[in-house]
């Protein structure tokens, strides 16, 4: 899962397309998500993701850029990595 989730970073750093940022966002998240194994919270989890219209997001995306989003993401996915879930949370609040 881990694995998967850098591919898509890296993927997403070399997206010119600030419409297509959202999409990387959501699959990155979606791929930290998924090995909590509970179908009824993920549902939810992107049912919320789905209010926030396409157009929206892209909005967003050009207005904030994607370094610091970015950058968030891969110390996520260090923090994953090193098994520190407190800080992880605690950044994706802060994300």
């Amino acid at each position: 899962d881990l694995d998967e989730a850098t591919k898509i970073l890296r993927a997403y750093d070399a997206e010119p397309d600030p419409a297509q940022w959202g999409a990387f966002n959501w699959k990155f998240h979606a791929a930290l998500y998924a090995p909590c194994n509970r179908p009824r919270l993920l549902g939810m989890i992107e049912a919320n993701y789905g209010h926030v219209g396409r157009f929206t997001r892209a909005l967003v995306s050009q207005a904030t850029g994607k370094e610091r989003p970015q950058r968030d993401h891969y110390r996520l996915l260090e923090l994953c990595r090193d098994g520190e879930a407190k800080k992880a949370v605690r950044l994706l609040r802060e994300h």
